[in-house]
């Protein structure tokens, strides 16, 4: 195995926008969805992966990955296993993305936050 790397992996959904704004003057959403995660990749012979080659996986990695969150309704998000479709969504992109001389993972979750209507919604929470 090559050299390792991380690429630290935010997403985000919100929806129903509220018609006031936070102290700082931004907007308030009734729905929110806050994931942050890890995503491990590497590289076997740097030689053979261009910076260009790389930037575009990780670049559709990062993007499949939030067009799967907004993809998913606010009920999928909130009474189903959102951690375990997000692992497995980027399963199958670590699958499709890795090439021979580059191998991504699927992401480690370590903070996912959710809230609806002023209420959080018990979550997937990580102890480091």
């Amino acid at each position: 195995m090559g050299e390792e790397f991380t690429l630290f992996l935010p997403m985000s959904k919100q929806s129903r926008l509220c018609d006031y704004l936070d102290e700082a003057g931004e907007p308030i959403y009734e729905f929110s969805c806050f994931v942050e995660s890890n995503v491990a990749y590497s590289i076997d012979n740097p030689k053979l992966v261009s910076v260009t080659e790389r930037d575009k996986a990780l670049l559709t990695y990062k993007e499949e990955m939030q067009n799967y969150l907004n993809g998913l309704s606010e009920t999928e998000i909130t009474d189903g296993d959102v951690k375990t479709m997000l692992i497995d969504k980027s399963a199958e992109l670590a699958n499709s993305l890795s090439t021979e001389n580059m191998k991504l993972s699927p992401c480690e979750i370590y903070m996912l936050d959710i809230n609806d209507a002023g209420t959080e919604i018990p979550a997937f929470q990580a102890i480091f």
